[in-house]
């Protein structure tokens, strides 16, 4: 045994296998008790810094515990990529949004990705992809016509 910690070599061994056993994907069964963690999905409006470390970091921790626990853990990623944020940081480095926001997601996904977050990276979303969307409009047309949507001031 090498006294050394090979990071690259040990960590990408163990992300490998949590790949390839899917480790991390909720299987759903009822005999367990359901347990869901969501840390906010991140703006892709540019690099992850050490505040999304942190933040992500306690929300792993919490649902790697409820796993040790026997829970049936959702732990969900996506970006929240539908809004102002991304869109300002696009323009400022004179990109079109759309390409700019495609690009960080994929870089922010393998940064999260090296980071060994226990993220259900089948159910990982985008809210600026139509097929996200779509649904939260249909949505949002349903509770209009039920009269639930209303504007007025608040106090």
């Amino acid at each position: 045994m090498n006294s050394e910690y090979n990071a690259l070599e040990i960590e990408s061994q163990a992300q490998q296998y949590w790949k390839e056993n899917k480790s991390f994907e909720v299987v759903e069964d009822p005999l367990k008790e359901k347990y869901y963690c969501l840390s906010m999905f991140p703006y892709p409006s540019g690099r992850l810094h050490m505040g999304h470390v942190r933040n992500y970091s306690i929300g792993d921790v919490i649902s790697r515990f409820q796993r040790m626990q026997g829970k049936n853990v959702m732990q969900p990623i996506g970006w929240d990529a539908f809004g102002l944020p991304a869109e300002n940081a696009a323009l400022k480095n004179k990109v079109a949004p759309a390409k700019w926001t495609y690009e960080n997601i994929d870089y922010m996904r393998e940064q999260l990705s090296q980071l060994g977050f226990g993220y259900d990276w089948s159910r990982e979303i985008a809210t600026c992809n139509p097929k996200y969307y779509k649904w939260e409009q249909w949505l949002f047309v349903k509770l209009f016509k039920k009269g639930l949507v209303y504007k007025k001031n608040a106090v």
